[in-house]
């Protein structure tokens, strides 16, 4: 019976679980819990992308449609000339342009897309 409790003592202070409770001054510090930041975003993630409201980045569209349809003129009307081996073309009016143009956030990624016609007036 005295060779099991004289057993226990040396089993104690051999164990590592009790080496650490007994931290000595030289030890490294024990680490003090912080309030993280929200405003540095130091987890490598990019900021979401979109409204305030899909933080999560799941699906959010945008209607593009005004400002495509005036691009879309505006860029066809400063058009110069197209050679052709027959000869040079160059577009004179944009006399149709409809469709739709949209900007999707889906997983935090800009996506657009877009589907339009467009019937143009040529003068060669």
């Amino acid at each position: 019976m005295e060779e099991t409790a004289a057993a226990a003592p040396a089993e104690k202070a051999s164990s590592y679980r009790y080496w650490v409770r007994e931290a000595t001054g030289d030890a490294a510090p024990l680490p003090v819990p912080r309030k993280l930041d929200p405003a540095a975003n130091g987890n490598g993630n990019p900021p979401p992308l979109g409204s305030v409201w899909n933080q999560a980045g799941t699906w959010e569209e945008k209607n593009l449609n005004s400002w495509a349809n005036s691009r879309i003129k505006d860029l066809l009307g400063s058009l110069g000339s197209l050679k052709f081996p027959t000869g040079n073309a160059s577009v004179d009016e944009v006399s149709k342009c409809s469709g739709d143009a949209f900007q999707v956030t889906v997983r935090n990624k800009k996506r657009v897309g877009y589907n339009y016609e467009l019937s143009l007036r040529f003068k060669a």
